[in-house]
């Protein structure tokens, strides 16, 4: 059996749900917090979401923390595996797994003391190290992580990518459509809507410019402001909240998938978004921020364009390219050759290679 525990609802990190798909030849059992869809309140460590602010966060934490202990001691049997995707989780789950003799796996999603307005970074940063070499298997979907804390990657450390399970691809092979008497180029941003991301730059972009479009999809912080200048301007569409199996129709007129990291926010250095692996199984160019590690790719596999931070640099992008249909449609041609010769099959591969590994930890 596996127990996936997680600081989140189910069903709100796609990460999380990539693991129950390549560990899925166990009985999977959630551990959450804070999920509202029916079939999964049963599985929260605690019901309600904490409210926004810090003293919220000071207070809410520390009590899921210690509840994490208990859940994972009733759940837990010698011979399960424990998949820990926070160090909230792991902290006292850590101890609980040690206690009824299952396997402990601890997934570096986002190192915390980056993620989080915590003050001594440097002792928490000690602390997630410490549960990443006692583990029995750590993971990040990136490299760089694991450059934060070792000198070298621990023997029992494994690179797992965010490649996303979408099933149909799509390239749309009409970029840059006519609308009337002028071309229309469309911005597709879908994920956490939240600031460092390049969002309010897109919408002021779109708003300056009137041959260009914006569609938006995802919730978070940034939610209502972009609603209202989606009011505003009818050219940007807000489709709120979504899942990974709707991004096919809700990019059929996207021409550029905005995969935006602003420096300003330390953890985007080492970011390792869906969404670079989005753009290829979908087919489509991709807009990348320069300071992120997957930028390279970009560069090299030449499947879309990288960016510096700013509006300016958008505005100069825009002025070069929102007329080259060509290149649209090259850079779409290349994305989806690399999706099929290297990561069509990656879910059936990791499965087989964590079914072997199962045997052995």
């Amino acid at each position: 059996m596996l127990l996936i525990l997680r600081a989140l609802p189910v069903g709100a990190d796609s990460r999380a749900l990539r693991w129950a798909a390549i560990y899925s030849s166990q009985k999977v059992l959630w551990g959450s917090w804070g999920s509202r869809a029916p079939e999964y309140r049963a599985t929260n460590i605690i019901q309600h979401r904490p409210k926004a602010g810090f003293f919220s966060f000071v207070v809410s934490y520390p009590i899921f923390i210690v509840l994490c202990f208990f859940y994972a001691w009733k759940n837990l049997r010698r011979g399960d595996t424990l998949l820990c995707i926070d160090l909230e989780t792991i902290i006292t789950g850590f101890w609980a797994a040690k206690l009824r003799g299952a396997r402990i796996h601890f997934d570096v999603a986002d190192p915390f003391y980056l993620a989080k307005p915590v003050p001594f970074k440097f002792l928490w940063r000690w602390i997630e190290r410490f549960y990443m070499r006692k583990a029995d298997l750590v993971t990040s979907p990136h490299a760089s992580r694991f450059a934060l804390f070792f000198d070298q990657m621990p023997p029992h450390a494994l690179v797992v990518e965010n490649v996303p399970d979408i099933r149909i691809r799509t390239c749309n092979r009409n970029f840059i459509q006519t609308k009337g008497d002028n071309n229309s180029l469309t911005f597709g941003y879908f994920g956490t809507l939240e600031s460092h991301r390049g969002l309010e730059d897109l919408m002021t972009l779109v708003s300056r410019h009137a041959n260009t479009r914006l569609v938006i999809g995802g919730r978070g912080p940034l939610s209502r402001a972009i609603a209202n200048k989606a009011s505003a301007c009818s050219r940007i569409n807000f489709v709120g909240a979504f899942t990974p199996a709707d991004l096919p129709s809700l990019v059929s007129d996207v021409d550029a998938y905005c995969s935006l990291y602003y420096a300003s926010k330390p953890l985007h250095k080492f970011a390792s978004p869906n969404k670079y692996f989005e753009h290829l199984a979908l087919g489509l160019p991709v807009l990348m921020s320069a300071n992120t590690p997957y930028a390279q790719d970009v560069l090299m596999n030449q499947t879309g364009w990288v960016v510096d931070d700013g509006l300016e640099s958008l505005e100069a992008w825009y002025h070069k390219y929102h007329n080259d249909s060509l290149a649209f449609y090259q850079a779409a041609e290349r994305a989806s050759n690399l999706w099929a010769d290297r990561y069509a099959g990656w879910l059936a591969e990791q499965k087989k290679i964590f079914e072997q590994m199962d045997t052995k930890l």
